[in-house]
């Protein structure tokens, strides 16, 4: 399918506009009302060709490098802070002993999670502390305390968004994409923690659901490495990228949000 392209520079960020509405293009880029932007350093991440994401963006882009760098503060902090807010709500002050009900992001960063993030571009922060022994529930109650993560990024998200959504901000001012790398990143890890592999958020609602037959204990066991081999798999084999899945989604929630210009 045929399409227009030109090259613009807004804000020194290069960009592709595409013309008319094509699904085609890379096969994740996800047309919204005004057209749609995607940056290049990222369009090469998700097809395989570029690992270390994030060090390409601050060597290319230092302006956008700060906005990301700030966003996954933002996501972490809110994501990490609520599981532990919640564990407490449902009788658990284990995190809340660890000083985990904080929005100080020091207190959510894992070390080597942190690094991950710059050398392959994608990474994790410091997991809460759950002792099941004092939830009522522990099923049911685990299922919320995992969800209330993926929900605090849907809530920033919506959040950060507003300003877009009521028109009050410019598409090509250095505040709305400010605002989008926000929105965008904390909807990327509310869309992977929901992936219901052990140990992301969305298997402990999974096992919510399951007869109490199945034995979880072998699921904790081998989720790790399944989700290790859905990453290798998408790294190596651009064709089965997941994070091109999630991207997919990823922007359609975001055009859904009035995201109507998409920088990445």
């Amino acid at each position: 399918m045929r399409f227009k392209s030109q090259r613009l520079l807004r804000k020194g960020f290069f960009v592709n506009s595409i013309s008319n509405r094509d699904t085609s293009l890379n096969s994740f880029v996800i047309p919204a009302e005004a057209g749609i932007y995607t940056n290049k350093i990222l369009d090469s991440r998700l097809r395989g060709n570029d690992t270390k994401v994030m060090l390409a963006i601050l060597s290319q882009n230092p302006i956008l490098f700060v906005f990301l760098v700030a966003s996954l503060l933002v996501a972490i902090t809110a994501h990490e802070t609520m599981h532990a807010w919640t564990a407490n709500y449902f009788g658990d002050p284990t995190a809340k002993h660890m000083g985990r009900i904080s929005l100080n992001p020091l207190h959510h960063l894992d070390p080597i999670g942190t690094l991950a993030i710059f050398l392959v571009g994608i990474g994790w922060g410091k997991p809460v502390q759950i002792n099941y022994n004092n939830l009522k529930n522990p099923r049911l109650d685990s299922a919320f305390i995992s969800l209330a993560g993926p929900a605090s990024n849907l809530a920033t998200a919506i959040i950060f968004s507003i300003p877009v959504a009521l028109k009050l901000v410019d598409p090509s001012s250095i505040l709305y994409y400010l605002l989008f790398s926000v929105a965008f990143i904390n909807i990327l890890l509310m869309i992977f923690n929901l992936i219901p592999i052990p140990p992301l958020d969305g298997s402990k609602v999974l096992y919510y659901f399951l007869p109490r037959s199945v034995d979880i204990g072998k699921l904790e066991m081998y989720g790790p490495m399944i989700l290790l081999g859905l990453i290798a798999v998408s790294f190596l084999n651009p064709g089965l990228n997941i994070f091109g899945f999630i991207f997919q989604i990823a922007q359609k929630i975001l055009g859904f949000l009035g995201f109507t210009v998409f920088i990445f």
